[in-house]
């Protein structure tokens, strides 16, 4: 009886995290989305490193306001990495990929 009562315990608590990692990922998508979105984009609806690296601060406000563990150097090499498939730009998917990545303490 107490082994299922723990066990229960811990099923509740672990849905908690779940549901609480799942709505900061939620919000940190929203914020990728407006933070791209005051991006110029090149006529494929992409940006350049620099112009990424310009709103640098306002990924890092966003990451904090999420309560998300980084330090500057996690952020420099996420904008590193950025662009996945080498092209010269980043996409909206690469950006989002990025920070949500740092998010969940996946490093690069």
């Amino acid at each position: 009886v107490i082994s299922e009562s723990m066990f229960e315990k811990n099923e509740m608590r672990l849905e908690e995290h779940r549901i609480e990692r799942d709505l900061k990922r939620e919000k940190l998508r929203k914020g990728c989305d407006a933070l791209y979105s005051t991006l110029d984009l090149d006529l494929d609806g992409e940006a350049t490193r620099s112009d990424v690296e310009a709103i640098l601060p306002k990924v890092e406000d966003m990451m904090k306001d999420a309560a998300v563990d980084f330090s500057q150097p996690d952020l420099e090499e996420m904008i590193r990495f950025m662009d996945i498939n080498h092209d010269g730009s980043i996409s909206k998917a690469e950006f989002t990929h990025a920070v949500l990545f740092q998010a969940e303490g996946v490093r690069p």
